[in-house]
């Protein structure tokens, strides 16, 4: 069975096995030891010469998160640009570990969702490749970034199940 969808990006599931061949893919990842899973995957469905693979990180304002701690955490500028940096040289480093040259490595400040949906319409990106985690309790009641952008997306999305390791 072949399934067109898009203009650029075919699902196939002949012989029991998922292929999808794209052109512009949009992989969003935090830093996490799960994000070489993804990436791994990611590269793993794709097929051609000509594929686009563009790396996206958002990071949440810490203005609304962690108000009582931004007295102890010095200048809220060299903050953001230090959590920019360790995350921009964090991706680099694992694409390159991954033998991966993504089109762009881009850490963005903002809502997860928003601007991952957002990059996703700017770069033209067939699918949205990303993690998730199967939020439970009250992580489920609110939400995950997965689900935020499922909402609202006119990209398909391709959300990855990993299992995380209980302590």
């Amino acid at each position: 069975m072949l399934l067109k969808r898009g203009t650029h990006c075919f699902i196939s599931t002949k012989y029991d096995r998922l292929f999808v061949a794209c052109l512009n893919i949009l992989v969003a990842l935090d830093t996490s030891e799960e994000a070489g899973e993804v990436l791994d995957a990611a590269t793993r469905l794709v097929r051609g010469k000509d594929v686009q693979i563009t790396i996206v990180n958002v990071i949440k304002p810490l203005i609304g998160f962690y108000k009582d701690m931004l007295p102890m955490m010095g200048d809220r500028d060299t903050t953001k640009s230090q959590a920019i940096n360790q995350a921009s040289i964090s991706l680099k480093t694992l694409a390159d570990d991954k033998g991966i040259e993504p089109k762009s490595i881009d850490i963005i400040l903002g809502s997860p969702a928003a601007e991952i949906r957002r990059k996703a319409e700017e770069i033209n990106a067939d699918v949205i490749v990303m993690v998730t985690q199967g939020n439970y309790g009250l992580g489920r009641l609110l939400g995950s970034n997965a689900n935020g952008v499922l909402y609202g997306a006119t990209r398909d999305l391709l959300a990855m199940k990993i299992q995380v390791e209980s302590l």
